[in-house]
């Protein structure tokens, strides 16, 4: 084989190596919230196509031996990463776990298992002459064999994914996993020093190198843009600080020890003798932390309530509270729900301020927006009215919600959260008797500009008592 198809084998190896090893570092840091990434799904393009590189390399390398059985299991392995990386973007782009997952794990499982197969072909077919394919696959198993057992056991019983210890070594097997292609850049060195200076690709090498550097380009573009968007997630931009000012910072603390980081937004004028609304703001995705500062800028509605003009027009105490990375305001799967502790909270401010508790009302967008549904479902008798935006409900909770005020928004075009999440609440409380309100956007997708020309939306929450 010719010397530069070994030298540009072992480049994109070292490429995708280093890829993987940013990669591994940034799920350290901000652990599974790189999938919410905005340029998650472009640096996946990008290092899934680095692999399917490398995986070219050493078929054709299998091929050019005759190592047959390693080629046909190494190639169905490759097809597999491929589908895998394909459904993983559908997942990121469109966040459709829910409608995707089962096809994720399905192929999970049988890449893992198709890993298997493919480590003792290399340990026991002819490439086991070969000393460094040999370890190559006795690498495979020991990973792959300990990652298809966690696997298992994930799906036996779902509340382990949630465990340090499975995290804990989930993680050092994605560390442990960059062992895997070693042996075969160095075999690829070990075969390019015995190649003969004439063996070299007659067609003009510049084209080749072209390339590479375009993968360079490309990897340090993505990399650049995820590395600043992961750095945000674990620090409090300059926006956060600022729209967190009006707003007095506050932590929660329960009986148990329980913590509830939020912040509090009191009526622009108070008048001891008078009880003000309170509304619960709930935050979106964008607004996960521990900072006590990020679920402002990730909360529609209080950027709207602190806006001077609103606050003079509508006097009342706002409850922004934060949900830690993982956990949820509720009606979200695989999450943590931590609604006991806003309720708790809820209650403690109606101790320490004049309350009108005929007039408590929730409101929220996209994590929120469950939340919000979550909230009237679990206390309908608490809450005088809610907004939900661009989230989804319990239909099975339709008959509580009857005397509930909600009006509820969503955009036709949401790939995010499904439209049909609002459309089939709404309609399930109507065949109970409700009468909610409903507005959808037909042009409108997942973003806040669904409610930005609702007018009286305002004024119709706060005339809204119990």
């Amino acid at each position: 084989m010719k010397r530069l198809f070994f030298l540009l084998g072992i480049f994109f190896i070292g490429l995708l190596l280093i890829a993987i090893l940013y990669q591994n570092i940034l799920l350290y840091f901000i652990s599974n919230s790189i999938y919410g990434l905005p340029s998650f799904g472009k640096w996946l393009l990008v290092v899934t196509s680095m692999g399917i590189v490398v995986n070219g390399f050493g078929l054709a390398y299998y091929y050019h031996k005759g190592y047959n059985q390693p080629l046909l299991l190494g190639a169905l392995l490759a097809l597999l990463e491929i589908c895998q990386g394909i459904i993983l973007y559908l997942i990121v782009i469109n966040n459709a776990f829910a409608q995707l997952g089962s096809y994720f794990l399905f192929i999970t499982g049988f890449k893992l298992n198709a890993g298997l197969l493919y480590g003792f072909s290399l340990v026991l077919s002819k490439t086991r002459k070969v000393i460094y394919l040999k370890i190559m696959g006795i690498l495979i198993l020991i990973i792959v064999g300990i990652a298809l057992s966690i696997f298992s056991l994930v799906l036996m019983y779902p509340a382990l994914e949630k465990n340090e210890t499975i995290e804990f070594i989930s993680l050092g097997l994605s560390f442990a996993g960059l062992l895997t292609p070693v042996p075969l850049a160095l075999l690829f060195y070990h075969e390019s020093k015995w190649s003969k200076k004439n063996d070299e690709i007659k067609a003009n090498p510049d084209l080749y190198y072209a390339l590479a550097g375009l993968a360079v380009v490309l990897l340090l573009i993505f990399a650049g843009k995820i590395g600043t968007q992961a750095y945000w997630k674990t620090h409090i931009t300059p926006l956060s600080r600022k729209l967190a000012v009006p707003f007095e910072k506050r932590v929660y603390t329960n009986k148990n020890g329980d913590k509830l980081n939020y912040r509090l937004l009191t009526p622009y004028k108070i008048t001891p003798s008078m009880a003000y609304p309170l509304v619960v703001s709930l935050h979106g995705g964008a607004g996960w932390g521990t900072d006590n500062f990020k679920q402002i800028e990730g909360s529609l509605f209080a950027r709207m309530f602190s806006k001077i003009e609103n606050r003079k027009k509508y006097p009342a105490y706002i409850h922004v509270p934060q949900a830690p990375p993982g956990s949820s305001w509720g009606n979200l799967p695989n999450h943590t729900t931590i609604d006991s502790l806003v309720f708790e909270s809820i209650n403690a401010l109606e101790k320490e301020f004049k309350i009108d508790k005929k007039r408590i009302y929730v409101v929220g967008h996209s994590l929120g927006g469950y939340g919000a549904w979550h909230f009237i479902e679990t206390a309908p008798d608490l809450f005088a009215a809610a907004i939900p935006v661009a989230g989804e409900g319990n239909l099975s909770k339709a008959s509580a919600l009857v005397n509930t005020h909600i009006w509820a928004f969503h955009g036709a075009n949401d790939k995010n959260v499904p439209v049909s999440g609002s459309r089939d609440m709404i309609a399930a409380i109507k065949k109970e008797g409700g009468h909610p309100k409903y507005h959808e956007s037909p042009n409108a997708g997942h973003g806040w500009g669904i409610i930005d020309e609702e007018p009286g939306l305002l004024d119709w929450l706060f005339e809204q008592t119990k």
